[in-house]
């Protein structure tokens, strides 16, 4: 066999390229259609590649050995959590309705004499983390993991919330949308989850929405938000404003605009998940529009607490993206052996 094929360097990178995408696996069918077979085999017996097997013994899909070994541990130890009825869920946006159904589900567990172990923002937990956090959960305990779907997934391969939900093993309680932040945010944070842009009412400052004719512009305009419009309306400092771009780089992107804008904090909206501002920046650059979703959006809207600015020049594809309803689905080991070999994907 030619060194080429034993050492199969292109599938290493494939598959490393799917786990820095999310993935846990890459399923037969799409992995033989991008290498022969033969490359694969030869990955997996240097110990390169994990073949995951399905129920039947054929190749479920391919992953990296120390993730595939993860996410079997994990679906095997949630497999007898879910068994002995000791796993439960609760989705939606984060906000005082899903701490109330948490609460509600946690309560009726105590009543019943259980110990509850409360996972809340599970949808940013990738399989490793999960796992850790399960190692350390008493033997008898129920697990509640809360989060919310509609927003970005964790940063790290996997999405646990996602398979469990999916699988239909569990109970799952669907919270309330009970956002007391101003009604204009409100309206279009749920208009955003719905797919929707929603008319800006004038005499609401909590949304304004900027158009920007190109790059420079949309700094431009950026940099006038934060330093004089937004403290001038709101009384905030600069402290309490935050500056959001899907992008690292390029003029738009978090590095550039963090040289300009000293005085702010400048983050990816995918390092702002799970933290709030009074007011926030949304600046989405003309040549952002290939990375933007709504799970993305979603995320941005969930950010501020009293005020968002949105600079675009993104056009027709700020409602493409809204029109999304994810990214791409991510495949996992673990979602598989929850559902017990349903939908496998087996060689021909």
């Amino acid at each position: 066999m030619p060194a080429a094929e034993v050492t199969a360097p292109d599938v290493v990178e494939v598959v490393g390229q799917a786990a820095a995408a999310g993935h846990t696996l890459l399923p037969v069918s799409l992995a033989h259609a991008i290498a022969p077979p033969t490359r694969w085999q030869a990955a997996v017996a240097a110990g390169q590649v994990a073949a995951v097997p399905a129920g039947s013994g054929a190749a479920l899909g391919y992953a990296r050995p120390e993730l595939a070994e993860t996410d079997e541990q994990l679906a095997a130890v949630l497999g007898r959590m879910l068994d002995e009825r000791r796993v439960g869920c609760v989705v939606g946006p984060a906000g005082r309705g899903r701490t109330a159904a948490v609460e509600r589900r946690a309560g009726e567990a105590r009543a019943a004499g259980a110990q509850v172990v409360v996972v809340d923002d599970a949808e940013r937990d990738d399989v490793v983390s999960v796992l850790q956090i399960l190692a350390g959960v008493p033997a008898d305990a129920l697990v509640l993991l809360a989060g919310d779907l509609d927003t970005l997934p964790a940063g790290g391969p996997g999405q646990v919330l996602a398979d469990l939900v999916a699988a239909g093993r569990c109970p799952v309680a669907t919270a309330a949308n009970d956002d007391d932040r101003p009604a204009a945010l409100a309206a279009a944070a749920a208009a955003i989850r719905q797919g929707r842009l929603v008319s800006r009412d004038p005499a609401d400052r909590s949304l304004v929405v900027v158009t920007a004719n190109d790059e420079a512009d949309a700094v431009r305009r950026t940099g006038q938000l934060v330093a004089t419009s937004i403290p001038r309306a709101f009384g905030l400092t600069t402290a309490e404003i935050a500056v959001l771009t899907p992008v690292v780089r390029g003029p738009c992107g978090r590095d550039a605009l963090a040289a300009v804008l000293a005085d702010v904090e400048v983050v990816t909206v995918h390092e702002a998940v799970g933290r709030r501002w009074p007011a926030v920046v949304l600046l989405l650059g003309p040549r952002c529009a290939g990375v933007l979703s709504r799970p993305l959006l979603v995320a941005a809207t969930a950010t501020p607490t009293s005020h968002l600015s949105v600079v675009h020049g993104v056009g027709g594809d700020l409602p493409l993206a809204l029109a999304q309803v994810t990214g791409v689905r991510r495949e996992t080991v673990l979602g598989h052996r929850l559902r017990d070999g349903d939908g496998v994907d087996t060689p021909q």
